[in-house]
């Protein structure tokens, strides 16, 4: 766990150092071709910190990109150019503005974020409990046929083909029972986020897949 954190957090940081230089790239090009004076500055600063809060976790890398942004844009792109200076007439206002859209809007995408996370875990517990009423209801009537044949050799004198019968039932029951219980194995190899999947739209919205497919197993269909 504690590797996959500090993998996550270098990914971050490198994601950080990419955003904050393709920005200082592009706005330095276009303050050439506006011979030093760049106007899009402010703009693809904020532009690289949307980018940069939604594809890292949390408010941290957001709201450090808003500062960084706006020290770039002050110290590269705002006249004295190539100095950090915030006495010039308008230039506290225009930072803290920009400070605060930018932090603003980290904040507004991490929480996007938090939301959609929180939506496909209410739909992967969706889909787990309508996993499990189908399983359920599937494997109710194996087990119940398994109680009624063995207590029908224990409780009454059968001949020796009617307990063959019975027994041979149960056996292929219990069969049926360990193959679900396998592809129930299999199915949860699936949970894991390493693993994509290839959704297809059904045919038959109506029929359950997995009930298609036990069904198909024991001969039902």
């Amino acid at each position: 766990m504690d590797k996959a954190r500090a993998k996550q957090h270098l990914r971050d940081f490198l994601l950080f150092i990419l955003s904050m230089a393709s920005a200082l790239v592009v706005s330095m090009i276009l303050a050439q071709i506006n011979n030093d004076n760049n106007p899009f500055a402010m703009a693809i600063f904020i532009l690289a910190v949307a980018v940069l809060a939604r594809l890292t976790d949390g408010y941290f890398w957001g709201i450090v990109a808003s500062i960084c942004g706006t020290f770039c844009v002050n110290y590269f792109f705002s006249y004295p150019f190539w100095s950090f200076d915030i006495t010039y007439p308008g230039y506290p206002l225009t930072i803290v503005v920009m400070l605060i859209v930018s932090i603003l809007i980290s904040a507004l995408t991490t929480q996007i974020k938090k939301q959609e996370q929180l939506r496909l875990e209410m739909d992967r517990e969706k889909m787990y409990s309508n996993l499990l009423r189908a399983i359920s209801h599937d494997i109710r009537t194996p087990l119940a046929s398994i109680l009624g044949a063995s207590s029908a050799l224990q409780e009454q004198q059968l001949s020796p083909n009617d307990q063959a019968s019975l027994i041979t039932s149960i056996h292929k029951d219990a069969q049926w029972l360990v193959r679900v219980t396998e592809n129930l194995l299999s199915i949860t190899r699936f949970s894991g986020n390493e693993v994509a999947l290839k959704k297809e739209d059904e045919c038959n919205p109506q029929v359950s897949p997995y009930r298609e497919l036990t069904a198909r197993k024991r001969g039902y269909t």
